[in-house]
């Protein structure tokens, strides 16, 4: 059959008013097998009756902040303090054919006494390949209720495997991965905003091998003064907390033992600057990925300046410090960004120094 090596996308979508909207993908990669192809479809209906979303085919779900279920583009560490914890929340199409998201179903429908009281009640079922010969199927629900500046969540999802998974069982830093056939997260969330401060949070349990995990996170977000954001986040997982559908803020690509603290501030008051910058301090207690000691801790900070005089051109400056385990990297960035006519022009400089 040998390989081809041309690459084929091919999109269509369609689009009524934002309410009924449908799409198709295929793709086939270059160099692959030339029989390889990967396809995919979506179908999304809004506002019908008491039915708020309705998803089938490819689509993505989040809801509260990212420790039982979220999307794989869940906002996660980010140099904008306005940013972090922020997210889409509920069930969107996905017109991806890359294997994310989810895939299956999933409603919505919400019940609303008045403009600032309202109830969604969301339930969703996905099946997809977990490996060759196991497939993966979920189960999900949530209960959103918000009240004028205040909004409390309840979600509980079911993993099934068809056969027992053991991913990687050889390696020291996923010795608390989930093992097994059957896995239940459960997690409840709040926000409350009070106009210059905003105050989130999020406790979830996963159920591991005759264990059960804690997860934690809590943040305060404060708007002092016109166009200066600061925000205090805190997370603890515990070493037994795991979920392969959760992607909650943390220093790794894998949420579970991990404890934490983020500090953020973003400036917007001068004309044509924006100040941005972070430190987040963190610590595990057993093995990770590249980390074979522990227990292990490290820093992340980061300062970055944005000059933007015209919508055509700007500059940025960063500067970035980080430990983990062992390693330290420090990195220096300018960037300058040109716009003329149809044509962008992107310049960076970077240097980094690791030892």
């Amino acid at each position: 059959e040998g390989s081809d090596p041309v690459y084929v996308q091919g999109r269509y979508t369609f689009d009524y008013q934002r309410r009924v909207q449908f799409g198709l993908q295929l793709r086939r990669p270059a160099g692959g097998n030339a029989r390889e192809l990967q396809y995919g479809a979506f179908l999304q209906l809004r506002d019908i009756g008491v039915m708020h979303t309705l998803v089938g085919g490819n689509y993505q779900a989040s809801f509260g902040h990212g420790l039982v279920l979220a999307s794989p583009f869940h906002s996660g560490k980010t140099a904008y303090a306005g940013r972090v914890g922020l997210q889409p929340e509920g069930l969107k199409r996905y017109s991806s054919v890359d294997g994310g998201g989810l895939h299956g179903a999933g409603v919505t429908f919400r019940h609303a006494w008045s403009k600032q009281t309202r109830l969604d009640i969301s339930a969703l079922y996905s099946m997809k390949r977990y490996n060759d010969s196991t497939w993966h199927h979920l189960i999900g629900a949530n209960m959103t209720l918000r009240h004028k500046r205040l909004q409390v969540e309840l979600t509980a999802i079911e993993n099934i495997y068809t056969d027992s998974i053991h991913p990687f069982r050889d390696a020291a830093y996923n010795a608390h991965y989930f093992r097994g056939r059957r896995q239940a997260v459960i997690g409840a969330s709040a926000r409350y905003n009070h106009g210059w401060f905003d105050l989130f949070g999020e406790v979830a349990a996963s159920q591991n091998t005759g264990h059960w995990g804690a997860g934690v996170i809590a943040g305060s977000r404060f708007y002092p003064t016109s166009g200066l954001t600061l925000l205090a986040l805190y997370r603890y997982y515990s070493p037994w907390f795991d979920n392969a559908q959760g992607y909650a803020f943390s220093e790794t690509s894998r949420t579970g033992d991990e404890n934490g603290a983020y500090i953020g501030v973003e400036y917007t008051g001068w004309r044509y600057w924006r100040l941005t910058g972070y430190a987040d301090l963190f610590r595990f207690t057993g093995p990770k990925y590249g980390l074979p000691s522990a227990p292990s801790w490290g820093y992340d900070a980061l300062a970055e300046a944005q000059y933007r005089p015209s919508p055509k051109w700007g500059m940025t400056f960063r500067l970035r410090s980080r430990k983990k385990g062992v390693q330290f990297t420090h990195s220096a960035r300018c960037q300058a960004d040109v716009t003329s006519g149809g044509w962008s022009f992107r310049t960076p400089a970077e240097a980094n120094l690791t030892h």
